[in-house]
């Protein structure tokens, strides 16, 4: 194909600028983790740290998972008439006012139950660490309002179609985080981390509301209760946030059944979710994102067989990437460990640890990865009821599994887990889609995805049988052996993929190849 369709060459550019801009934002995610990982190891002060900010972290990842799908349908069309006119930002400002109002209750809440929630999810940590952990708790609490409305704010932006603007946010978020940690790491100990985390969260709001007036847009309170609008911009997102925060409560299972391990345990497991997940940021969002305002279109428009190509266009563009990703960090999980988090207080066992928890964690990106794209239909036909039902199967095969699973293999059987409920979880979505939009089989998407595990198979032998090789030669000291290691093996493997996807005429791949030339005028 010599050129790309319109909606193709649209959703390849905006995922790339959102790609990219999360891709930025991730390594100062991971440069973060890699501070407080050389500072304080693996031990008792950062498994505090995770336990307190566990139901944080759980509101924080069930709004940004919800906002998005939920509210760019009700934004896009916000200014396509009836009451609203010509301002489009009447349904900005209206959902924005009344979340600020639900987000700070939620902040006060935490605060004032921080004891309580503590005692019960880390009912296996010792109990002169508790005082620690509900202090740090109360500080992360308030991280729930700066980053809600920033994620609302983040939808509005793109739904006006501002990538860029709605992308850098977290970059900034994360580098505060990260320069608070490094300055005050050594004086403050655990607790720089936690005023770092909401020092970067107040930034990032400050970016968005700065972002939306620089537009020419307004955030002038605005309430309405009884609004038409509002009242089902408040229906998706309690639907979309239940589905999403009865997968979010599998992070709480496991840090409440990991408190019951070695001291270690919980951070281990959060390092390891870390770097897979930084993966999921990357790629996740961009595609499912990207796609939803032609969905949403093509919905209100009943056109079917287009919804069924966008979706297979999108789980295309995917697959040729983050499957061969997830597959090279799965074979290079220790030396990328060790090379990222082996310094300082963090030792080569704790090393080995985490990498074994990587290797089986990161081969669950491509199907979450996946699932986003096959249940955005959902979403674009404002039917949050069906991915929220999927959300509870795939967490009540999690918990068994998980429970199953831990006495036998410990944090690896955590770790497992997980991984197989994501594939049952995409074999499902994959189901749902179908029944809704019919066989995927005029698009050829199931041969499309075995030409590229294919591909990911050679590649994946290759890579290993080099880094096996240069790990046994030491050809350098320290972490430059490392770096020769993780390089020169991800080379002959990237090369090898390349050469199999041009083989296998993997189409998607020269696509995006063509739009990396631009990715700097994308803003």
């Amino acid at each position: 194909m010599s050129q790309l369709p319109e909606f193709g060459r649209r959703l390849a550019r905006n995922a790339a600028t959102l790609s990219a801009f999360n891709a930025a934002g991730v390594l100062a995610a991971l440069a973060q983790d890699v501070v407080m990982a050389a500072l304080f190891g693996l031990g008792r002060d950062t498994d505090a740290f995770f336990l307190a900010y566990t139901v944080p972290q759980f509101v924080v990842l069930t709004l940004a998972g919800s906002v998005q799908e939920a509210l760019i349908p009700i934004f896009s069309g916000a200014g396509r008439g009836g009451e609203d006119g010509e301002d489009p930002w009447r349904a900005i400002r209206l959902v924005v006012s009344t979340w600020a109002l639900i987000l700070a209750g939620v902040g006060v809440i935490g605060y004032v139950l921080a004891n309580p929630l503590v005692r019960v999810i880390g009912a296996g940590a010792p109990i002169a660490q508790r005082a620690q952990t509900v202090q740090l708790a109360r500080l992360l609490f308030w991280m729930i309002p700066l980053l809600g409305l920033s994620e609302i704010l983040r939808a509005a932006l793109i739904s006006q179609d501002r990538y860029a603007l709605a992308s850098a946010g977290n970059l900034m978020r994360y580098s505060v985080s990260l320069a608070v940690m490094v300055t005050l790491g050594v004086s403050l100990g655990i607790s720089a981390v936690a005023w770092g985390y909401l020092g970067g969260a107040l930034l990032q709001l400050v970016w968005m509301v700065c972002a939306i007036l620089w537009i020419g847009g307004s955030l002038r309170p605005l309430w309405a209760p009884k609004d038409p609008l509002l009242k089902e911009s408040l229906r998706l997102m309690g639907q979309r946030m239940g589905g999403i925060a009865i997968r979010r409560t599998r992070t709480i299972l496991e840090r409440f059944l990991a408190s019951f391990l070695p001291p270690g345990s919980i951070t281990a497991l959060t390092y390891a979710q870390r770097v897979s997940m930084s993966l999921w940021q990357v790629f996740a969002n961009s595609v499912s994102t990207a796609i939803l305002p032609d969905l949403a279109t093509a919905a209100q428009e009943r056109r079917v067989g287009q919804m069924r190509e966008m979706v297979a266009k999108g789980i295309r563009l995917l697959s040729v990437v983050v499957w061969p990703v997830a597959v090279g960090g799965a074979v290079l999980s220790l030396p990328l460990i060790r090379l990222l988090f082996e310094r300082r207080a963090f030792h080569a066992a704790a090393s080995v640890h985490t990498a074994r928890l990587l290797q089986i964690y990161v081969l669950s990106i491509p199907a979450l990865v996946l699932v986003q794209v096959l249940l955005a239909p959902h979403y674009a036909r404002k039917d949050a009821r069906t991915p929220m039902v999927h959300m509870i199967w795939m967490l009540a095969l999690n918990g068994v599994l998980a429970v199953a699973l831990t006495p036998l293999w410990g944090t690896a059987g955590l770790a497992l887990a997980y991984t197989l409920a994501s594939f049952a979880s995409l074999a499902r979505s994959y189901y749902l889609a179908e029944r809704m939009m019919g066989s995927f089989r005029d698009v050829a998407l199931l041969s499309y995805l075995g030409r590229v595990g294919l591909a990911c198979s050679v590649m994946a032998a290759v890579t290993w049988t080099v880094a096996w090789r240069l790990s046994s030669l030491r050809l350098a000291p320290g972490a430059l052996s490392l770096v020769i290691e993780l390089g020169a093996s991800s080379l002959v493997g990237g090369i090898v993929y390349l050469a199999m996807a041009r083989w296998l005429k993997l189409g998607e791949l020269r696509e995006l190849a063509r739009l990396l030339p631009g990715l700097g005028r994308l803003a």
